[in-house]
């Protein structure tokens, strides 16, 4: 890049996932950010927060829905799809969840990010050994991913990320899901990658990396950037959510129909999930959504009622119960759990006539 350009700039970015719908979900807005060659950024903020998005963003993972982004001197706002492999070979990408081929061996697993781009095989002969080397497993190369610890399968993919020398490295919270000791181990290595001119932006929770780096740290809250620091640390308000999320209450079933005589199981009620603003399901979804491990509610863990999200892991005789519930007058009479014969009379008149649960005489 030439000097005083960026090599990674923003301006005035929104996305908005499904901007028809009635309730729009904006995941970031305003974004003015610029990034030097060489840098190392933190992307800290609560959950929800719109860091993984900015990360697509820059790999083109995501598409803006205004302003405009510049990566490596190149307009990558509106990039056509067949143009963003190119692009990619300038960027590797450090998922939280490693996201290994389990049937291939380590050296192909990394070598797999050469092959994609058609590179020769003397290329992945040279260039392979030496990213192990660089994460400190040329003596793993032989094993498959179900044989190493999660540290080395985390090496693995920043050997896979780093292998075809790249301009850019994202990782979001490469630490994530490692024990304190072996995310330092990691974090060691990414300086060394560092080391070599690499540009890191690394969107993390862990307080004890930020602080001790001292980097430039970029906050995000509410999918707006609200800070920016050049030797920032940790702040206590970067892992607290700026909307708090009410707790689902817990009621129990003979508070739901009290005609359920002896029974006192607890179930969820109905509610609501947030999914902090810009971080849903639907960004969560697409092929290649980073896993981050930031707490929200995914496509595959639950499914919707309308406005209600029930959990997957809910009985379905007690979700069809609570749907009928909803619906009291295109249902009828109220209809007991995992029954399909309406209340008679006498069960009726357990309920007490201010609508509250009457236990059953044992």
């Amino acid at each position: 890049m030439p000097p005083g350009v960026p090599l990674i700039h923003f301006r005035e970015v929104a996305v908005c996932y499904e901007p028809e719908d009635r309730y729009p979900i904006n995941a970031l807005e305003g974004i003015d950010l610029s990034i030097e060659a060489g840098e190392w950024v933190f992307l800290v903020g609560p959950s929800g927060a719109g860091k993984s998005t900015l990360l697509k963003l820059i790999y083109c993972g995501a598409q803006a829905t205004r302003g405009s982004i510049i990566i490596d001197g190149r307009d990558t706002t509106n990039l056509a799809a067949r143009d963003i492999p190119l692009l990619r070979r300038r960027i590797g990408v450090i998922f939280q969840d490693f996201q290994l081929l389990p049937q291939k061996t380590v050296w192909e697993n990394v070598a797999f990010a050469l092959q994609v781009i058609g590179a020769p095989q003397k290329r992945l002969v040279r260039d392979v050994p030496q990213a192990l080397e660089t994460v400190g497993l040329h003596q793993k190369a032989k094993s498959l991913p179900h044989q190493l610890s999660g540290g080395e399968q985390q090496r693995v993919a920043i050997a896979r990320a780093i292998v075809n020398q790249p301009a850019i490295l994202l990782a979001d919270e490469p630490t994530g899901n490692l024990d304190p000791q072996t995310g330092q181990d990691i974090i060691e290595v990414l300086q060394r990658v560092h080391e070599t001119g690499t540009t890191v932006v690394m969107s993390t929770h862990d307080r004890a990396v930020v602080d001790r780096l001292r980097r430039r740290v970029v906050r995000l809250a509410d999918g707006r950037v609200v800070s920016d620091e050049p030797n920032g640390v940790y702040h206590p308000e970067d892992g607290v959510l700026h909307q708090p999320i009410s707790p689902t209450p817990i009621v129990r079933e003979d508070q739901i129909n009290s005609s359920l005589p002896n029974r006192s199981t607890f179930v969820p009620a109905i509610g609501t999930s947030a999914a902090g603003n810009g971080e849903s399901a639907h960004a969560r979804n697409d092929s290649v959504a980073m896993a981050t491990n930031d707490g929200l509610i995914h496509a595959d863990d639950v499914f919707t009622d309308e406005n209600h999200a029930m959990p997957r892991s809910m009985p379905s005789s007690v979700n069809s119960h609570l749907r009928k519930r909803q619906r009291p007058s295109l249902l009828g009479p109220e209809t007991p759990l995992g029954s399909e014969t309406p209340l008679g009379p006498s069960q009726s008149s357990l309920a007490q006539s201010d609508g509250s649960a009457q236990q059953p005489d044992h």
